[in-house]
């Protein structure tokens, strides 16, 4: 089946990837959630109110979210000092986000959703300025991001939720590194299109 991804643009889509992250988090991994609803099946938090909630979807079924918050618009609380996310400068917050909650439901994560989410991801940032993402990973995800094109920065840190946690960002416009990389970010259209304006800006 033909997988959909595209940013969430309703209440009602917005509710289907608060459904879904219960679904994993809660009633598949286990995991214990600070703003997780067991009566509506459903994890919500502070950071939704302004944040951008990207979608996959097979059918009506999502089977993929994550969530992006741009620092420009979005108080980041903790993790401003625990990632050290003015650690880029004049950067910050103007071209700075954050990226949390991505999941992919488990039959397809052997397979390129994953990837296609971070290209979605990745195209959604440059078109609005975005030059810095942050996200925090477990161990068995270091490859996955680094492959992608994201660098350790600093040590692991204790997150408040997660416990260990390795910080990576990702600079978007470091084109040669990605090329260098064979970064699967280098093949979005955004920045075949972009292409020149991207190198002299690395």
């Amino acid at each position: 089946m033909k997988i959909k991804i595209r940013i969430a643009e309703t209440v009602a889509d917005r509710e289907r990837s608060f459904r879904f992250r219960y679904e994993i988090y809660v009633e598949e991994m286990g995991r214990k959630q600070t703003y997780a609803d067991p009566v509506r099946r459903r994890i919500e938090e502070p950071f939704d109110e302004r944040g951008h909630l990207l979608i996959a979807e097979a059918g009506d079924r999502v089977v993929g979210t994550l969530r992006t918050n741009f620092a420009r618009e979005t108080d980041l609380g903790y993790y401003l000092e625990l990632f050290g996310l003015d650690s880029v400068g004049a950067d910050f917050p103007g071209a700075v986000s954050l990226t949390t909650k991505l999941m992919v439901h488990p039959a397809y994560r052997s397979g390129t959703l994953a990837v296609r989410m971070a290209q979605a991801l990745y195209e959604y940032g440059i078109v609005r300025g975005i030059r810095w993402d942050f996200l925090d990973c477990n161990a068995h995800l270091e490859d996955f991001f680094t492959r992608l094109g994201y660098e350790v920065y600093r040590p692991h840190v204790e997150h408040p939720e997660y416990g260990p946690v390795l910080p990576m960002r990702l600079n978007l416009l470091n084109l040669r590194h990605l090329l260098r990389i064979h970064s699967p970010l280098a093949l979005c259209e955004v920045w075949k299109q972009a292409q020149p304006r991207l190198l002299a800006a690395a």
